[in-house]
């Protein structure tokens, strides 16, 4: 990339362009982080818990499954699942990943949903996703208490069938 103007140019910058480049929201990343479960049994700024789930909403995740348009909204049905591989880690271990969707009635944003280890400690840790290798920056959350304290979470988004 070169920058002119009338006062010169800029030395010319080689950037990659990736299909993806995920990023995490970093005040979006816990359970009741968002709109879908606010009012709920959980309320908002609910702990995750041990063995429970964690809501992660990401940017630059690539392309999904039906297909979206560009700047559009994500549809609540059919869900929009994404299309590149993705992983999960929660302090270096890597956990599963129950579903990497395009957030519904939301452009530009995915939703992934992760199991949480089931030795996962009261406190800090840091959770972090890739897109096909590609990996996001890392976001704090808090853990409080053991998976039996947890509180029902909205059902995640099923995964695309195989083949």
């Amino acid at each position: 990339v070169l920058v002119s103007t009338p006062f010169g140019e800029t030395d010319a910058v080689a950037f990659r362009i990736s299909p993806v480049q995920p990023g995490i929201f970093p005040d979006r990343v816990g359970v009741g982080s968002s709109s879908v479960v606010i009012g709920s049994s959980l309320g908002v700024g609910t702990q995750p818990k041990a063995g429970g789930l964690l809501e992660i909403y990401a940017t630059g995740l690539g392309s999904v499954e039906p297909d979206g348009r560009t700047g559009m909204p994500g549809t609540a049905v059919p869900v929009q699942h994404v299309k590149a591989e993705t992983t999960a880690w929660v302090d270096d271990e890597e956990v599963d990943v129950v579903s990497s969707v395009l957030a519904p009635l939301e452009a530009g944003i995915y939703r992934v949903v992760i199991r949480l280890p089931d030795d996962l400690s009261v406190g800090e840790h840091q959770v972090k996703i890739a897109a096909d290798g590609v990996e996001s920056n890392s976001v704090a959350f808090t853990s409080g208490g053991s998976g039996s304290e947890q509180g029902a979470m909205p059902a995640p988004m099923p995964s695309p069938p195989s083949g």
